[in-house]
């Protein structure tokens, strides 16, 4: 569920697409809101099948992993090679990694090389 604040200012008319405007100045569409999140909850949220997904980021993660697990996919049924279908994978499990909070040994490394000077 997207939510654009600051109805009363119109900055919503040049953003993307969006499922509730509101002012939290003057409370400007808050009821439907409200009642939208209850509905969600009551409806959605519930369920074990239905996750939800706070942060935009974790979506975007989320969305570029499954474009790289179907692009694996239609690798192995091209007989494009394995090779390639298992770097799909394992690009894959870094954006999932990146939503999880999993950290890789590449970035142990840069956090130490850019954090230390290591001489001769």
């Amino acid at each position: 569920m997207v939510v654009v604040n600051k109805a009363d200012a119109d900055l919503a008319s040049g953003l993307p697409e969006y499922d509730h405007k509101i002012s939290a100045k003057d409370g400007y569409g808050v009821p439907e809101l409200e009642k939208a999140l209850a509905d969600f909850i009551s409806n959605k949220a519930a369920s074990v099948e239905a996750p939800v997904i706070t942060r935009a980021r974790h979506r975007a993660r989320l969305v570029d992993g499954l474009s790289c697990l179907i692009a694996a996919r239609e690798a192995l049924e091209h007989g494009t090679g394995p090779e390639l279908a298992a770097e799909d994978v394992r690009l894959a499990i870094r954006h999932l990694g990146a939503v999880v909070g999993s950290v890789g040994v590449e970035d142990v490394l840069g956090a130490v090389f850019s954090q230390f000077c290591i001489g001769k």
